[in-house]
């Protein structure tokens, strides 16, 4: 996965925010990340984490080490006895390479068909900062609009800007936000760093007034996304995206294939098939949450 280069340093949130003609209370992102709240400060919604859940049943991707499967949506899947995403339901899905390829475009189309207006943009070899900045990839790009028309160069290598959050919400106005980016985050080491990209893309996101549900990276091949980076990542992500809506774990319900592909993403006969059921069951939890 193609990862990017060191950003200079963006400008202030609130250059965002105007951009996007939000208007946020003053008070709105002044909560600390952790720790006590001062009574001058506003703290974002509670975390609500959707944990790893115990296997249902068998994977049938990789027969021999099995993924773990999430609960069968015979057993009451929408707790408050609606699904989230509905008809007429408002969605904007942004994401990196995996939005771009298989997953993505499942994604969107288990969205779309609830009857829910859908924009889907994935920038491939993006990070949380990439969609602030508008920096550009050279490794594939993937757009669907309400419309359903695509916009995808014929050959992936042509240059393309990542869509700018704030022109994006000001376009679609969302009244949900599915966030998959994480990935290409996994080779930095300063952890502040992390949580800061999170953070100024989640208040830019919750301050639209949208539900927000953060996606993990998938797994991947250890030889590539040892298994120790791909925890100490998740600790950062969950740390912060989980204070601004739902968080989902991909890992238990992705199982990177022991052949094939380059380690990293899900293509070929048994990559296709884990990408197609990783969507599947973030779609599912997705319509498990509440709003």
């Amino acid at each position: 996965m193609t990862h990017f280069p060191t950003q200079p340093s963006p400008p202030p949130l609130s250059t965002w925010l105007r951009a996007a003609g939000l208007k946020a209370p003053d008070q709105l992102f002044s909560a600390p990340l952790s720790g006590p709240v001062k009574n001058d400060q506003t703290p974002a919604p509670p975390m609500r984490l959707v944990s790893p859940l115990q296997p249902a049943a068998q994977d049938q991707v990789q027969q021999s080490t099995p993924a773990q499967q999430p609960a069968s949506t015979s057993l009451n899947l929408f707790q408050n006895g609606k699904p989230l995403i509905g008809p007429g339901t408002r969605v904007l899905h942004i994401g990196d390479s995996h939005t771009v390829g298989i997953y993505g475009r499942e994604m969107d189309k288990l969205m779309r068909s609830t009857g829910a207006q859908v924009a889907t943009y994935g920038s491939a070899g993006s990070s949380p900062s990439w969609w602030l900045q508008g920096t550009t990839t050279r490794s594939g790009f993937y757009g669907r609009g309400e419309d359903g028309k695509v916009d995808s160069p014929a050959d992936w290598k042509t240059p393309r800007q990542t869509p700018k959050l704030p022109d994006l919400l000001k376009k679609h106005q969302p009244g949900v936000i599915v966030i998959s980016l994480g990935a290409n985050l996994i080779n930095v080491k300063d952890g502040a760093s992390i949580e800061k990209q999170v953070k100024d893309l989640a208040e830019v996101a919750k301050a639209s007034g949208a539900k927000i549900l953060w996606v993990g990276p998938p797994d991947g091949r250890e030889s590539n996304k040892p298994t120790s980076k791909q925890a100490a990542l998740y600790a950062h992500l969950q740390k912060v995206a989980g204070q601004y809506g739902t968080f989902i774990d991909s890992r238990p319900l992705t199982e990177y294939p022991a052949k094939g592909g380059d380690g990293v993403h899900y293509w070929g006969k048994e990559g296709s098939r884990t990408a197609t059921n990783w969507a599947n069951h973030v779609f599912e939890q997705i319509q498990a949450s509440q709003p």
